[in-house]
């Protein structure tokens, strides 16, 4: 009796392998060459959701063009479409025992670790798997944190830096995942590119790019520009992204309060489009601020290492309506010095706020290092306030105070020290070694991409003055929910905690004058 049941259950399994195999193979000649029909056949999409029509165009489209870039709004959807082209690559190419692999590589390591890979580990769960025939892939088996491992190949995040993991091999079937893409280095580019020159004979090659709008340069601005042959290039509008119920109208809307319709930042992350920052006459790239965003969200995920090392602060009085044109207080600290961990905006009384003020810089300096204040005007009072006590490093900032340094050219000196530090903070933000990282507020974002630049006759850079970029902005008045007076508070006391840092080093000596030492010094206007 005993061996009777061991006989027949060695039948069962040898009946469900076979009739595994039989669906597998269905599934193959199904759904080999329609990731759109997988998408809608073998997912458990949640009530009232399914495909938008621009995801549909453009997995139909990653089967005929083979190369399919999209950009577009935040929020459009991309991390689900990139999850599912994985998911229907993986399970298709598995089912039909064919050699495949898929590298998915990002602008930045966490945004494959925090973003990509728990998307596609969200969207592994809602596969049917009877649909395809399939046993379930296996947490910490075939399913691993940042990879998918099976018989046959298998689907790996690669560090964008790293260009042997992103050349990856050579699998008769390849699909390549850049997210985020408007970030990826044109050498990362050019390494998938070599291993994309291979695919030759019975091998295919995929290849599916997509960001949120981005730089008008570089190689993903190239691609969606139609200057770079064999890519099929999709831009999903924001009307697009709110009629598939991806994108917030309000928040669509707060956006174009906070930015302004022509900004950088409203163009790129709302539109979707291509907006020249950091060409020829803006001081810092939107890339280069984005970039700084990330090492901030690394910073903290990694428990916030030398938080507690209060480097400097940078501290911006405002225009002297503290109401109107608050305060604003950046803390500088972490290891090397490098991180903004936070920006605080004050308000006070009318009746004393430079001693108010005052106050709340002496009891931040209580945690160490150093302030540098914007001396001007109103700031005068507050360098007083803090020089009575001789214990305070209180470093006065003259915005128009004259400079003798050089840009890193050689060529270009400067108008005055807020063109300096300006400068000096833009070349250390777009250095590729950069280790700076600025806490992610939109409001921060818009105002370090807001201010424009140009040469004098005597051969120095001119950075646009507050006041000018208020009014050029017009954001006086449509910034009345914020309440900051549309100036550049915020990037101004980032900028001055770097002020005498080794990553901003401006003149020796330039930020460390006296409250008496100050005179009359007038600012120069744009």
């Amino acid at each position: 009796m005993a061996d009777d049941r061991a006989v027949r259950a060695i039948a069962r399994r040898l009946a469900d392998r076979f009739l595994g195999a039989a669906r597998q193979g269905g599934t193959v000649s199904r759904y080999w060459s329609d990731p759109s029909l997988w998408a809608r056949e073998c997912i458990r999409w949640p009530e009232g959701q399914g495909l938008a029509d621009y995801q549909d165009e453009m997995l139909t489209k990653l089967v005929s063009e083979r190369r399919v870039l999209g950009r577009g709004p935040r929020g459009y959807g991309k991390s689900a479409e990139f999850a599912l082209a994985v998911c229907w690559f993986a399970t298709t190419r598995e089912g039909a025992e064919v050699a495949w692999k898929i590298v998915t590589t990002a602008g930045g390591w966490s945004q494959l670790r925090d973003y990509l890979w728990p998307e596609i580990h969200l969207w592994v769960g809602r596969i049917r798997w009877d649909v395809l025939g399939m046993q379930p892939w296996r947490q910490d088996r075939e399913l691993l944190r940042l990879e998918i491992r099976l018989r046959h190949g298998s689907a790996m995040a690669a560090n964008p830096k790293v260009s042997a993991k992103i050349e990856g091999g050579h699998a008769e079937q390849f699909l390549y995942v850049f997210d985020e893409a408007k970030l990826i280095p044109s050498t990362t580019w050019d390494s998938a590119e070599g291993s994309a020159a291979s695919a030759t004979g019975d091998r295919e090659l995929r290849w599916l790019a997509q960001s949120s709008g981005g730089e008008a340069d570089g190689r993903f601005f190239e691609i969606a520009s139609g200057k770079v042959r064999g890519w099929w290039p999709r831009h999903v509008t924001k009307d697009e992204a709110i009629a598939a119920g991806r994108m917030n109208e309000a928040w669509a809307d707060e956006m174009l309060d906070l930015w302004g319709e022509n900004s950088p930042p409203y163009q790129n992350h709302v539109l979707g489009n291509f907006a020249a920052t950091g060409g020829a006459n803006t001081v810092i790239r939107l890339s280069d601020v984005e970039r700084a965003f990330e090492r901030w969200r690394e910073w903290d995920r990694n428990g916030r290492p030398g938080e507690d090392d209060q480097a400097a602060l940078g501290v911006d009085v405002g225009s002297g309506n503290l109401d109107r044109d608050p305060a604003t207080i950046a803390r500088r600290c972490g290891d090397g010095g490098n991180v903004v961990s936070s920006v605080d905006v004050l308000r006070f009384s009318d009746k004393y706020p430079e001693m108010e003020l005052a106050g709340q810089v002496r009891a931040r300096l209580g945690a160490g290092g150093h302030a540098v204040i914007d001396a001007i005007g109103q700031g005068a009072g507050v360098i007083s306030r803090l020089l009575e006590a001789p214990q305070m490093d209180a470093r006065a900032f003259i915005a128009g105070g004259g400079s003798v340094e050089k840009d890193a050219s050689g060529l270009y000196g400067f108008v005055n020290q807020r063109a300096e530090a300006w400068w000096k903070f833009r070349e250390a933000l777009a250095d590729p070694d950069s280790e700076i990282a600025l806490p992610p507020d939109p409001i921060l974002l818009g105002e370090l991409v807001a201010p424009s630049w140009k040469t004098v006759s005597i051969g120095k850079i001119l950075v646009e003055s507050k006041d000018e970029i208020a009014k050029r902005l017009a954001k006086l008045e449509s910034r009345k929910a914020l309440n900051e007076g549309g100036s550049t508070n915020r990037a101004d006391a980032v900028i001055q905690s770097f002020v005498g840092n080794a990553a901003v080093e401006l003149a020796p000596g330039a930020t460390r004058l006296g409250y008496s030492e100050m005179g009359d010094i007038e600012e120069c206007r744009w």
